[in-house]
């Protein structure tokens, strides 16, 4: 496998584990950080588009893609180092789970008077998400999971992305040494 495939790899795992890290400090108490911030979920959603985005391409392009289809995708998860792809389906599918699963659909509005109002997305009143007030614990609690969603989704993304570069590098390491040209994934 060449090199650029275990940097790109490499790369998006390391952003993927730092992404569900942060996500992951929500569930502590006290104050997670970057808790009043959007951008370190932007950050996220940026990083995670571009590095995501690459892995399909190379996928894409690979020659296993274009002659065998999907199926050769799914078996090359299983051969070599590409069978990390499946538990990057799982551990995607447990963030999204985790993360927006246990949002509740309130999100944190405003703080207008020492008074703290969130919204839901929910309950609209003329096609506008309906307003109100909370506690403070509770404002707390909608921006931390707003948090853990902005952050656990686009982990979850640069994950899968490290293991699609994987399956893409052992697919292309295949097709050097000659093992899918001549038959074997069929």
């Amino acid at each position: 496998m060449e090199r650029s495939y275990l940097w790109h790899a490499g790369v998006a795992a390391g952003l993927g584990m730092v992404a569900l890290g942060l996500a992951g400090l929500t569930w502590l108490p006290g104050v997670a950080p970057f808790t009043g911030a959007t951008w370190p979920g932007a950050v996220m959603w940026v990083l995670a588009a571009l590095v995501f985005l690459a892995a399909v391409v190379r996928v894409l392009v690979n020659r296993a893609y274009g002659q065998r289809g999907v199926d050769a995708v799914w078996r090359l998860m299983l051969a070599g180092k590409g069978w990390f792809g499946l538990l990057g389906l799982a551990v995607f599918c447990a963030a999204v789970t985790v993360t927006v699963g246990l949002d509740g659909g309130a999100r944190p509005e405003k703080v207008e008077d020492g008074r703290y109002f969130a919204a839901d997305s929910g309950q609209k009143v003329d096609g506008r998400p309906t307003v109100f007030e909370v506690s403070r614990a509770e404002y707390e609690d909608a921006r931390e999971n707003g948090l853990r969603a902005a952050l656990g989704v686009p982990g979850g993304l640069l994950v899968i992305a490290a293991c699609l570069a994987l399956v893409a590098g052992e697919a292309q390491r295949m097709n050097v040494e000659g093992v899918l040209s001549e038959g074997a994934l069929v």
